[in-house]
């Protein structure tokens, strides 16, 4: 019971991932035919790994077909195979040198079909006229090169699958973009709207394009208050204080020995009297009660000596 408790839950699989996983795999065989039918195509798309590992399935692909008899089909597939590897080696270059000239082109461009004089959309080209194109060549040369034939047909339907699946991604993609400004534009006009003075009503559908939006009084006070700009609700920064220096009060008690006193700056025109009383800038000393008279002062701290002020001239 314990073990049972302990495994972890496996993780399903959905359909749309089950459906992805198939497009990725079907462009390991669609890529044996996209060289030869789309120019331009992308650096990155042109992955180095995909096409060795597609010119291995090949050449084992023409030994299987030696068990049939069929030599023929044999050497036009590794011809095949080795026209791939080629092209797409070639095509990679030019990307790269592309890339190096500055030239503004996506590394994961599915390139643009030779077909593409046709007066149809590019779309419509690269889904279903390459496929059909690439099937009809097929059926046509399985009647001299039966393996062959059967290759170009199963690659063709390849095709077909990862296009239907990257023409999805590609909707989806552009629709998300159109959903984010169509929700920041309801967002905008509903801030407007609960911003306004009365009570705040529920907006229909036709104003919020098919986005519900419900009502909460407390946010919508919030709102408005904010939009408004009512003291309060934004933080005003600190004022800055400034220090001024007060004249020294020569008669205020004097502080306990062994703590340091205030630095008092006079300001410029009047007299410290301590200075006048100690010529070498020393602050006083305290005596200790009942302790006799001494000829010399023994001072009980450390002298601290008067600084002149900052804003005093020395001459």
């Amino acid at each position: 019971m314990q073990n049972a408790q302990q495994q972890p839950q496996q993780q399903t699989t959905t359909l749309a991932d089950k459906v992805e996983i198939l497009a990725n795999l079907a462009l390991f065989p669609a890529l044996t035919i996209m060289v030869f039918l789309r120019r331009k195509v992308g650096y990155r798309f042109l992955s180095p790994v995909k096409i060795q590992v597609m010119v291995l399935i090949l050449w084992f692909f023409a030994g299987f077909s030696t068990f049939s008899g069929s030599q023929n089909s044999f050497y036009a597939l590794l011809i095949f195979a080795v026209a791939v590897l080629a092209t797409g080696y070639v095509e990679r270059w030019l990307a790269w040198r592309d890339i190096k000239r500055g030239v503004a082109w996506h590394s994961y461009s599915r390139g643009i079909s030779w077909l593409n004089f046709l007066s149809l959309q590019e779309t419509t080209i690269k889904r279903f006229v390459d496929p059909a194109v690439a099937a009809a060549i097929g059926v046509g040369v399985s009647f001299l090169l039966p393996w062959f034939g059967y290759w170009l047909v199963f690659s063709a339907i390849c095709l077909l699958i990862f296009e239907a699946s990257d023409y999805e991604r590609s909707i989806n993609r552009m629709l998300d973009q159109l959903d984010n400004l169509v929700e920041s534009e309801v967002v905008g006009r509903n801030v407007e709207h609960y911003s306004r003075e009365g009570k705040a009503t529920e907006r229909p559908l036709e104003e919020t394009a098919g986005i519900p939006t419900g009502v909460s009084p407390d946010l919508a006070a919030a709102i408005a208050r904010r939009q408004s700009g009512r003291p309060g609700m934004q933080a005003t920064p600190p004022q800055q204080q400034r220090y001024t220096q007060s004249p020294p009060n020569y008669g205020a008690q004097q502080q306990p020995t062994g703590q340091h006193p205030q630095q008092l700056y006079p300001q410029s025109g009047q007299t410290n009297p301590l200075a006048q009383s100690n010529p070498q800038g020393y602050a006083p000393q305290s005596q200790t009660p009942g302790a006799p008279p001494t000829n010399q002062q023994q001072p009980t701290g450390q002298l601290r000596r008067q600084l002149p002020p900052d804003n005093l001239a020395t001459p």
